[in-house]
Order: structure tokens, then sequence, then C-alpha cells
């Protein structure tokens, strides 16, 4: 018997897409896995960051300081928002990343992890614009 996956992919209240709960989530478990190719910086670099509506916007996810996942050539978790209070972690196991419930998630609730993004330079306003919260917290 096939169980029914965790997620599924719709519209999102707080940016673009998201992804959601299909069924309720108990805390600590595995939900996704964030798929793509692994690159290295000079290719990373040549994808760069694209901005959408004066936002920037990127589904790159560092696995260490010279490598990284290409999540615009993989799975679902790539839309997987931000939020400052996230009901879900990322989990590392060697080159692999996990999106991890941290709290039990009911169903239809928006899964979010809180990207820890950085960014690098001087935080000028027009910064702040580019890489703007939307979760609201």
């Amino acid at each position: 018997m096939k169980t029914q996956p965790y997620h599924s992919v719709r519209t999102s209240k707080i940016h673009g897409r998201g992804v959601f709960a299909r069924r309720p989530i108990r805390k600590g478990i595995r939900i996704i896995e964030y798929t793509g190719p692994i690159i290295n910086e000079k290719e990373a670099d040549k994808i760069g960051v694209t901005t959408e509506n004066g936002h920037s916007h990127t589904m790159l996810f560092q696995i260490d300081k010279k490598r990284c996942i290409n999540g615009n050539e993989g799975g679902d978790a790539r839309y997987l928002n931000h939020g400052c209070d996230p009901n879900c972690e990322t989990e590392q196991d060697g080159d692999r990343i996990f999106i991890k419930s941290i709290r039990a998630i009911k169903k239809g609730e928006e899964l979010v992890y809180d990207y820890h993004l950085q960014v690098p330079g001087k935080i000028t306003d027009k910064v702040k614009k580019e890489y703007a919260c939307f979760c609201r917290n």
C-alpha cells in the first residue's frame, strides 16, 4: 500500500507558490528532500539571483562553502517559503538536505522554515527591499 505524500504545492498567501501539509504531520518527520543537481560556486554564480517585482529570488541551497543544490532543476521543496516562526527546519545528511517538522503540523498548514539568509555586503534600504520578508511574523 502506497502512502499519501505529506505535501502538495499550491498558491501561497506568503509568496508565490508554497508547500502545504496534505495530512497531519508529527514532529520530527522528514517531509521532503530539497533536490536538484549539485553545482559548484562558479556555476551558481552564473545562475545568480533573479528579481521578481523588485524582490530577489533564488532556488540555490548551499551544502558547503563550494557547492550548492540547484533547486531550479529540483522538486517541490524549492517552493517552501521562509517563515520567521517556522514549523520546519532543514537537516543535512551528507550532500542531501531534508525538510523536517519541528512541531506537529495540521492538514492544510503551509510548511515554512527560516532561510537564515545571509546577504553579502552593506545592508542598504535597497537590499532590505530586495530581500524583504513576506511571512508577516
